[in-house]
C-alpha cells in the first residue's frame, strides 16, 4: 500500500482512513497506545463502552452467562454505540462482543451470522446507512471448557449470542436520535419470510407511519398504504392491523396478511422535529 500510493510507512494507516498525507491522526493513535496497554484492567469494559459513543444518550451493555457441562461457565458481554443512521443491513453502529467461549472460528463466525441477522439487520432508526458499520466478536477459550463446534454446546452458545445481540440492537433503537418511541413491527400470514420482512420494513421506513405514531394518530391508511407500496402481494379483505395503545412508550404494531404461515419481526422508532434538529447541524 505505501510503495503504490508513495507514502511513507508511518502514514499507512491514515491512508486507510481516507485521511491521506495529514500524520496526525496516526501520531495521536500511536502515542495512545502505550496508554491503552497499561490501562487494560478487568473493569476496563466500563471505559470502552463510555469511550465510543457519539449522539448516544446512553451507554449500551449486557453480559449472558450459560453453563456447559461438568461445571464449565461460559461468558458473553457485548457492548455498542449507535442512535443515528440505523438501517438494515447495518448502519452506524459498532458493536463489540468478547466472550471466553472455547470454540472454533467456524462455529464462532456461524453464530454471530444468524445472530446479527436476527437483531442488527432487523432494526431501523432513519432508514440511512453508513460507511463504518461494525459487529465484531473475540473469543479467547479462558472458560477452558469443552470446544464448541455444534451440537448442543453450539446451540447453548448460539441462544446466548441471539441475547445478547437482540438486546444491545433494542438499546439502538431505544437510544434512537430524538425518538419518543419505541416501535416492535409484527408481520405474519406472509407467503415468504422474505415477504414478511419486506412488508415489516415498507412500514418501519416510512416517515408518513414514523411520524403518526409521534403524534399517536392512529392512522391505518399510513400502514396500508406502505404495505401496498412494497412488492408485497396484498389482499385487502384479508388484512388485519391491531396496535397497543399509542400514548406508551413501547408500542406494538401486528399485522396480518392472511396469505401464508410465514412471519418476520422488525424494531424501530418514531420521527420527531428532535431528530431533525439534531442531524440539521450535526457535522
Amino acid at each position: 500500500l505505501a510503495k503504490h500510493l508513495k507514502l511513507k510507512k508511518e502514514e499507512v494507516l491514515v491512508a486507510s482512513t481516507g485521511i491521506i498525507g495529514k500524520r496526525l491522526p496516526l501520531i495521536k493513535i500511536k502515542r495512545a497506545i502505550p496508554k491503552l496497554v497499561k490501562g487494560l484492567s478487568l473493569i476496563g469494559i466500563d471505559k470502552a463502552k463510555r469511550a465510543i459513543l457519539t449522539t448516544d444518550k446512553f451507554t449500551k451493555e449486557i453480559t449472558a452467562k450459560f453453563d456447559l457441562k461438568k461445571g464449565k461457565i461460559v461468558t458473553l458481554c457485548g457492548i455498542a454505540k449507535g442512535a443515528g443512521m440505523i438501517a438494515p443491513n447495518l448502519a452506524t453502529m459498532l458493536a463489540f462482543i468478547l466472550t471466553d467461549a472455547n470454540i472454533t472460528e467456524e462455529a464462532l463466525r456461524r453464530a454471530l451470522k444468524t445472530s446479527i441477522d436476527n437483531s442488527f439487520n432487523c432494526i431501523s432508526v432513519d432508514g440511512c446507512m453508513s460507511t463504518n458499520d461494525s459487529v465484531l466478536i473475540l473469543a479467547n477459550g479462558a472458560s477452558m471448557g469443552p470446544l464448541i463446534a455444534s451440537g448442543k454446546n453450539f446451540l447453548l452458545f448460539s441462544r446466548a449470542l441471539n441475547l445478547v445481540c437482540l438486546e444491545l440492537a433494542k438499546m439502538i433503537v431505544r437510544d434512537a436520535e430524538g425518538a419518543s418511541k419505541f416501535i416492535r413491527i409484527r408481520v405474519k400470514g406472509a407467503k415468504s419470510q422474505r415477504q414478511a420482512k419486506e412488508a415489516a420494513w415498507a412500514v418501519a421506513n416510512s416517515n408518513l407511519f414514523k411520524t403518526a405514531i409521534y403524534g399517536e394518530n392512529p392512522n391505518f391508511g399510513r400502514i396500508v398504504s406502505a404495505l401496498g407500496a412494497s412488492s408485497v402481494e396484498i389482499k385487502e379483505e384479508k388484512l388485519r392491523i391491531k396496535f397497543s395503545p399509542l400514548s406508551k412508550k413501547e408500542i406494538n404494531l401486528d399485522i396480518s396478511l392472511g396469505m401464508g404461515k410465514a412471519s418476520a419481526m422488525v424494531y424501530t422508532s418514531d420521527l420527531t422535529p428532535e431528530y431533525v434538529k439534531i442531524n440539521a447541524t450535526y457535522n
